[in-house]
């Protein structure tokens, strides 16, 4: 995709599209991550310091262009979150961090339960934890 789509998509969602926004959504929509913050720094084809990538994934995540994952290791991974999109969780292995997309959800049906106590625009996390084949069979 070109510079445009990027940019063009940073301002739909309310977001200033600086070089360094636009170089970052471009590598988090085209390579499925999830990725931390210093993964971004590193890839990112604009240079730029640390805390500006920190400030744009906060802004991307203020306005729902990314999500983020907690795979329970001290650090945020973030990837694409596109509306209507590929929406999926993980499964991550407690020893070697590991991890695979589960391509499943919990179903419509909470969304309707928890629209009838009265909540909207609901959201979740979900991360599975578990041992991956490798360290399975080392233990």
């Amino acid at each position: 995709m070109s510079q445009k789509v990027y940019e063009d998509m940073l301002r739909e969602a309310g977001v200033k599209p600086t070089k360094v926004r636009v170089a970052i959504m471009s590598f988090i929509s085209l390579n499925h991550g999830p990725h931390t913050v210093e993964e971004l720094h590193e890839n990112s084809s604009v240079t730029c310091d640390l805390v500006t990538v920190y400030r744009a994934i906060g802004l991307f995540e203020k306005h729902n262009l990314i999500q983020s994952c907690d795979f329970r290791d001290g650090q945020l991974r973030y990837e694409y979150n596109p509306e209507g999109g590929d929406h999926h969780h993980h499964v991550i292995c407690r020893t070697c961090h590991a991890h695979e997309v589960v391509p499943l959800c919990v179903p419509d049906k909470w969304r309707k339960i928890l629209g009838k106590l009265g909540y909207s625009d609901v959201s979740h996390q979900l991360e599975f934890f578990g041992l991956c084949r490798g360290c399975t069979d080392s233990g």
